[in-house]
């Protein structure tokens, strides 16, 4: 990657939500600067209590564009595909790099409002893959890429198939709405700003997105998976990622906020160190195909 933390001048963790709405509490969005101050949450630009995902997306553009950010999304940036060697096996809908997957799905879900993308799962083409509620497709498999696998077995999070849409820990909808965000900002002009790891490399003159699981942190942090939901347990976290203590005052914590709050810490603790941005599993042929998560080895 070639970056020094001095070359980051922030640190931006977006908890991510795959829901149907304009307004969702669970996007939630934390920063802090370089150096050891605590986080903090950004609020939604116009006033509102919540974003929308348009509303990132312009942020991203105005705010972030500024300055030499490294931005985390908690989102799958793409699909498994080197277990079957295609995104969506045994269909006519094929690509074969993860920018081409974000150009498909952004596609098939254009007359889904804000980014959302409930159509995909829906598509004549593709609802045989997905478990959803008491329906499971006839071809559905809970499959993995490298990264989520290498993930489960260093004990850092049970990362979930984005094929299984049940429950609260389904990452489906919302990957594929993030997906649909990555070809938004990856077909404009943002790209002279932007560039989105592992699949670019070498701009190191640009902000950088990159995708975390928030759970990753909490695992580092604190040895455990479970939510945090005390001011003692946050602060104990952000003193883990050498940071200050955030006062109490005026914060209302929720499992999103402190997800965010802490994934920020992390980012800023984890990106001097140069084996979290060339992993072991990291082949030239994952990072076109399936992308990484950033603090998985």
């Amino acid at each position: 990657m070639g970056r020094t933390p001095a070359e980051f001048d922030g640190y931006v963790a977006i908890d991510w939500s795959g829901a149907k709405g304009p307004r969702l509490p669970g996007i939630v969005v934390a920063s802090c600067p370089a150096g050891d101050a605590p986080p903090a949450l950004v609020p939604p630009p116009d006033g509102q209590a919540n974003w929308s995902r348009g509303e990132i997306v312009r942020w991203l553009r105005e705010v972030v564009a500024a300055e030499r950010a490294l931005v985390g999304f908690d989102f799958s940036f793409s699909g498994p595909y080197l277990d079957a060697g295609a995104y969506f096996p045994d269909t006519p809908l094929a690509a074969k790099t993860a920018p081409e997957l974000w150009a498909l799905v952004d596609g098939l879900c254009r007359e889904d409002p804000d980014f959302y993308a409930g159509s995909l799962a829906h598509h004549p083409e593709l609802e045989a893959l997905f478990l959803r509620g008491a329906s499971k497709g006839s071809r559905h498999a809970r499959r993995f890429r490298v990264t989520e696998n290498r993930c489960r077995d260093q004990g850092l999070g049970a990362a979930e198939s984005i094929f299984h849409l049940v429950g609260a820990s389904q990452v489906g909808l919302a990957s594929f709405s993030g997906m649909r965000v990555l070809n938004c900002l990856f077909c404009q002009s943002e790209r002279s700003v932007f560039s989105i790891w592992p699949f670019d490399r070498d701009k190191t003159d640009r902000s950088v997105f990159i995708e975390i699981y928030t759970r990753i942190f909490l695992s580092m942090a604190l040895a455990t998976r479970r939510k945090v939901r005390s001011f003692s347990d946050l602060n104990a976290a952000l003193a883990h990622f050498g940071s200050r203590p955030l006062p109490g005052e005026g914060l209302v914590l929720n499992d999103h906020a402190t997800d965010a709050l802490i994934s920020a810490a992390g980012m800023r603790a984890l990106a001097p160190r140069p084996e979290f941005w060339n992993p072991a599993g990291l082949s030239d042929k994952v990072r076109r195909t399936e992308g990484w998560t950033f603090g998985v080895l």
